[in-house]
């Protein structure tokens, strides 16, 4: 046996001042002694005939008292709030993945927060046992709820994927429902007047995208995009990104696909009738936003917004790593200008696409609803609503979750009264608009009120199922 002494060994662990190796005499590590911090870390190891190790041991003097719990949250990108109780009163609240260390032993109760538009993991707590100088994991898996896709006149389509046989794509025309396929798409929008396209990618030699034209399907292609935006009447956009040389942007015009260029976008919006913005950040000097206008690429700038959508035939911008840049700017066909200095967490086009609705939730006393008609900002709530839908070419509906019982609910604001009106006091998953009526899911009603429910401009609540709707995973 070798031994191998060291003091003030900083390496690993870091609580260690004096570590010790030993090694056998094929120089293989069989023990390692680690000395700090009030306690003692003997780690041994063994080996099997061909020297290769097979296992090691822990043990510790004086025993670990403390353990850790550790947080996932899945997807990582909605940062879920929990709330982590334990004994002697322990409490501690949160967001996101974490690692919680020195915990004593004992019982653990996660209890996991609402996210507006996911369901809460199942069961929505969960008590686990830590033991002393253990470890406990708690995964918290969020699902959409699905936003109906809009098309035609004023139909939509719906994915179920909680109900058995009767799982996949259906449709709502107005009066009755029919299922499409019972296939899951991993993408799903509404395609020219009174058709759908959907990406399927589980489906092996079915894979693909597919047109739905109001009597059956048609697949146009076997590759799987990223992501699709329909606009026009026959014009759809695909992102793909796992063909190597052939990646990127392809158009399909409704009989032929031709690719728009081989970059891959973060975001894609119409504009208009026929023009496509892509928004650019993985190419250097070639990062922003770009315009094709059905023959070739223009730039019209070289930052990187935050969010972006249009606003009837121009753009609204949101930038936040621009310094005094930051803020709203439009983009009218020609040139940029800043409609405010501050950043909307999401904008919406109303009334025939002559306003433009923000909801801002970070200036404090000034928080809200404000109005932009294309001049000057008027504040039409100090309410920050979490979503919000138009709803025919006057009025616009928002969803509020933060204002107790006296305020939560949907409320609509029209132009012709200039005031607000509380049309529901549930509070929604989504909210989407279809025409002149908006689509609203809820769940948390019970059997009397779950489901897919439309409102229309005349003032109707109509509940179209009990089912409730899942968006589809990518």
């Amino acid at each position: 046996m070798v031994v191998f002494a060291a003091f003030l060994l900083a390496s690993w662990p870091g609580y260690a001042t004096e570590v010790t190796y030993t090694y056998d005499s094929l120089s293989r590590l069989v023990t390692a002694k680690y000395v700090g911090s009030g306690k003692t870390v003997n780690i041994t190891y063994e080996y099997d005939a061909m020297g290769n190790r097979t296992r090691y041991a822990v043990a510790q003097d004086p025993p670990p008292t403390k353990g850790t719990v550790y947080i996932n949250i899945t997807p990582d990108t909605i940062n879920a709030p929990w709330t982590l109780n334990g004994p002697g009163g322990y409490s501690l609240t949160g967001t996101g993945d974490r690692t919680v260390n020195d915990l004593s032993a004992g019982d653990y109760t996660i209890e996991w927060g609402a996210v507006y538009g996911w369901k809460k993991p199942a069961p929505p707590t969960e008590t686990k046992t830590l033991a002393a100088g253990g470890s406990v994991t708690y995964t918290g898996e969020y699902v959409q709820f699905g936003t109906p896709a809009s098309w035609g006149n004023g139909q939509i389509a719906a994915l179920f994927a909680d109900y058995g046989s009767g799982n996949g794509l259906w449709r709502y025309d107005g009066n009755s429902w029919l299922r499409l396929s019972d296939w899951e798409p991993s993408l799903l929008i509404g395609y020219g007047a009174n058709g759908l396209a959907a990406a399927f990618d589980n489906y092996g030699s079915g894979n693909g995208v597919w047109i739905y034209n109001g009597s059956g399907w048609n697949r146009i292609s076997e590759w799987i995009p990223k992501d699709m935006l329909a606009y026009g009447s026959s014009s759809l956009v695909g992102k793909f990104s796992d063909y190597g040389s052939d990646n990127g942007i392809w158009k399909y015009n409704g009989s032929a696909w031709a690719r728009l260029t081989d970059w891959l976008p973060d975001t894609m919006v119409s504009l208009g009738e026929s023009t496509l913005i892509g928004v650019f950040s993985q190419y250097g000097s070639g990062n922003g936003i770009w315009k094709h206008d059905g023959a070739s690429w223009v730039r019209i700038t070289d930052w990187v917004p935050e969010r972006l959508n249009a606003w009837g035939s121009n753009l609204a911008a949101t930038f936040t790593d621009y310094g005094t840049g930051n803020g709203l700017w439009i983009y009218e066909g020609t040139a940029w200008r800043q409609a405010t200095d501050w950043t909307p967490d999401k904008t919406l086009s109303w009334k025939g696409d002559a306003l433009l609705a923000g909801i801002f939730s970070n200036y404090g006393s000034d928080n809200g609803v404000w109005n932009y008609d294309g001049t000057s900002w008027n504040r039409l709530t100090d309410w920050t609503p979490v979503d919000m839908a138009k709803l025919g070419t006057g009025a616009f509906m928002a969803v509020f979750g933060d204002y107790g019982t006296a305020g939560n609910g949907v409320w609509k604001y029209s132009y012709t009264d200039q005031s607000w009106q509380r049309v529901s006091d549930w509070v929604p998953e989504t909210i989407s608009s279809s025409g002149d009526y908006v689509v609203c899911v809820f769940s948390n009603y019970g059997t009397a009120g779950n489901g897919v429910w439309k409102y229309d401009k005349d003032g109707n609540w109509t509940r179209l199922t009990d089912w409730i709707t899942r968006q589809p995973k990518p």
